[in-house]
């Protein structure tokens, strides 16, 4: 689906903005008519935004949260088709419009939208009601809860119960979205773009709503255009881009695709209009490969995490977020361990940012790989690239972070995800990022790239910076002879209280962090097979209460509400100082 856009055949309504909302603690919901009203004891609460961090009551609440609010549908949509889109929820959604059930989601993070052309009247008032279900179960994608008999990581030790290190939010993290469109209408664009020499190829696949009798498609880029009968509900065409600019993280070059629909007598029945950049990414040997020429990425993981709003997509801190990795001389992050918000990506695009794109596949286990949880993920995989495929910022699919694969059953449900993924999108490198030795990464020799996540000197070696270098590039070696391709250190870092400072440098001062992140990067910066090194992490983030976390994981270079600690003017100088410029190693 396309992110909506406003232009002269579409129109949207921006329903964010305060709902009504009620936590179905005793869960009967529905059988006390939720979908007509709410309970009288029902409270605001805004969209997009964590109910965790807004409402203090709801801090500790992981279940179902229905939202309602009321609307109207612009009169001037009558004989139009109207689509309501969310961009996305903290886990399930269930959607009703004046009680009238819509249809459903599965699946934290991604968008999902309905065809309401049946449900809402132009000129008239409607109620949404939406229920968002981020219940933590033991088994599901990502698993929700923990087990101490298989508990590797350190998690699952805290409350709330979960696998992995950050806190699980709920609510809806994305807009809330009402558009219009002509009965007869651009359904999807899904662009692969190329080059040779100077001219660059771009083919486009568009999907259609709607009736084909008569009707036409122009594609337009660079003032190169070709028209084409609509013969059945798909489109398939190629233009050509002469002297073409290419698009890289120095030069993010971008064109614009202009897709029209025409009817049989040439009007115009929709347009839309996409941002592209031409691009070639591939791995060859130890080698990752932007336009041909060799790139180390350096930048971060992150997370969608900020007080109050939680997980909510926020532009303000996305412009803060970008200015400081630009400071830096970042080039780069991974969206970790979710997809981010499409707003973030087409950020990224214009700046000029590598980004890798990873599913919400984290800490997987035995306990998922199962035939039912694996046509899940390859849905959520398809799901995903559908949605972030036009990115040319987007360089790497990232399919799992931290996974335990030891059986024939896991490698299995890693292999057809591979699969799938090079099914739908055959332009970009695949990557997992793993945890731990080898032997617990079967499946590995399926995938492009590895990306690899260890913190000697924190977790293991503690308090020993270069004593333990030699087991960190030990242990990239044992991957890297495992995988015979390059090997990403995806994350590496330590700990820091912002303010708490020492000489020498002992655990949790920000003097420790910062030379735990220099002496590692420069180490791997040694090894011709590293691709790239992202520091742990931008920012401190919120995470479940355990003994091991003091108010959250404090392994950001900046603070949670993101002002710097040492680190980040040690990063500052690594980045722009010692590398030359983005290629070179």
């Amino acid at each position: 689906m396309l992110f909506p856009q406003t232009n002269q055949c579409r129109e949207i309504v921006n329903l964010d903005g305060l709902f009504q909302f009620a936590p179905n603690v005793e869960g009967d919901a529905e059988l006390n008519d939720w979908t007509q009203a709410l309970p009288k004891d029902a409270v605001e609460i805004a969209v997009p935004g964590s109910w965790n961090e807004q409402l203090r009551e709801l801090h500790e609440f992981h279940g179902e949260g229905w939202y309602q609010r009321d609307f109207w549908a612009p009169a001037g949509w009558k004989g139009q088709r109207i689509r309501l889109r969310i961009g996305g929820t903290a886990g399930n959604a269930k959607v009703w419009v004046d009680g009238k059930a819509v249809g459903g989601h599965t699946g934290p993070h991604l968008p999902f939208e309905f065809d309401l052309s049946e449900f809402v009247e132009p000129g008239a008032s409607h109620r949404l009601t939406i229920a968002v279900d981020n219940t933590l179960r033991y088994q599901s994608l990502p698993p929700g809860q923990a087990r101490r008999e298989e508990d590797r990581a350190g998690f699952g030790l805290g409350y709330p119960d979960v696998p992995y290190d950050f806190f699980p939010y709920g609510g809806i993290h994305r807009s809330v979205l009402l558009y219009a469109t002509a009965m007869d209408s651009i359904e999807n664009i899904a662009v692969e773009t190329d080059y040779q020499e100077t001219t660059g190829v771009v083919k486009v696949k568009l999907r259609l709503n709607g009736k084909s009798d008569g009707l036409s498609v122009k594609m337009n880029v660079d003032d190169q255009a070709v028209t084409l009968p609509v013969e059945s509900n798909e489109v398939i065409g190629e233009l050509t881009i002469g002297n073409v600019q290419l698009w890289s993280n120095r030069n993010p070059f971008l064109y614009t695709l202009k897709c029209e629909l025409l009817s049989p007598d040439g009007a115009l029945l929709d347009v839309y209009t996409l941002d592209i950049g031409v691009r070639r990414v591939e791995v060859q040997g130890d080698q990752l490969l932007l336009n041909g020429e060799p790139i180390f990425l350096k930048g971060f993981g992150k997370h969608e995490d900020f007080p109050i709003l939680g997980k909510a997509w926020a532009p303000a801190v996305a412009v803060r977020d970008y200015d400081l990795m630009s400071w830096l001389g970042a080039n780069s992050f991974r969206t970790s361990h979710y997809p981010y918000a499409e707003e973030m990506l087409s950020m990224a695009d214009r700046l000029g940012f590598l980004v890798i794109s990873e599913t919400p596949f984290v800490s997987l286990s035995e306990r998922v790989y199962t035939d039912d949880f694996r046509v899940q993920a390859c849905h959520v995989i398809r799901e995903l690239i559908q949605r972030d495929c036009n990115h040319p910022s987007v360089i790497l699919w990232s399919l799992a972070n931290e996974p335990y694969i030891e059986s024939d059953a896991g490698e299995r449900f890693f292999r057809e995800m591979a699969e799938t993924a090079r099914a739908c999108d055959s332009t970009r490198p695949i990557m997992y990022v793993a945890h731990e030795w080898p032997e617990q990464n079967r499946g590995a020799q399926h995938y492009d790239l590895l990306g690899v996540n260890k913190y000697y000197g924190w977790y293991h070696e503690t308090g020993d910076i270069q004593g333990s270098l030699g087991k960190l590039v030990e242990n990239l070696e044992a991957f890297h002879q495992q995988v015979k391709g390059p090997i990403m250190l995806a994350e590496f870092g330590a700990d820091a209280v912002a303010g708490l400072h020492s000489d020498p440098p002992v655990l949790f001062s920000e003097e420790y962090q910062s030379d735990t992140i220099e002496a590692q990067y420069l180490k791997v910066r040694e090894l011709p097979w590293v691709i790239g090194a992202h520091v742990w992490n931008f920012a401190d983030f919120k995470t479940a209460q355990t003994i091991n976390r003091v108010g959250g994981n404090k392994k950001g270079v900046f603070t949670r509400d993101r002002q710097p600690k040492l680190a980040a003017r040690t990063l500052k100088r690594l980045w722009n100082d010692t590398d030359s410029d983005s290629f070179s190693r």
